[in-house]
């Protein structure tokens, strides 16, 4: 058995996305709470979290909705993952968040 695990092959999809600016602030400032993350980490992590709502996943059985399962990661850490999340969000990193 190899002391390191293989990655995992996901396939990703680009998704522009705008959202208020108190959002983005939130989502960068958790991601800076959970040791420098990347924003699409977080995201990624709260998405997976909807695995355990239940009624949530009721609904979805009800109304046919197929949705490939998201597996946590582990975070990136420095650099890498402030350049990932500004290059997600489309804004270079350090650039003021407009109002």
């Amino acid at each position: 058995m190899p002391i390191i695990q293989p990655e995992k092959k996901v396939s990703n999809e680009h998704l522009n996305l705008n959202l208020p600016s108190d959002s983005l602030q939130e989502l960068r400032a958790y991601g800076r709470f959970l040791n420098d993350s990347s924003v699409s980490y977080v995201i990624t992590q709260l998405i997976a979290s909807l695995g355990r709502d239940k009624e949530f996943q009721q609904w979805k059985t009800q109304n046919h909705v197929r949705v490939e399962a998201i597996t946590p990661s582990a975070p990136k850490s420095g650099a890498q993952s402030c350049a990932q999340s500004c290059a997600q969000l489309g804004a270079r990193p350090g650039a003021q968040t407009k109002e």
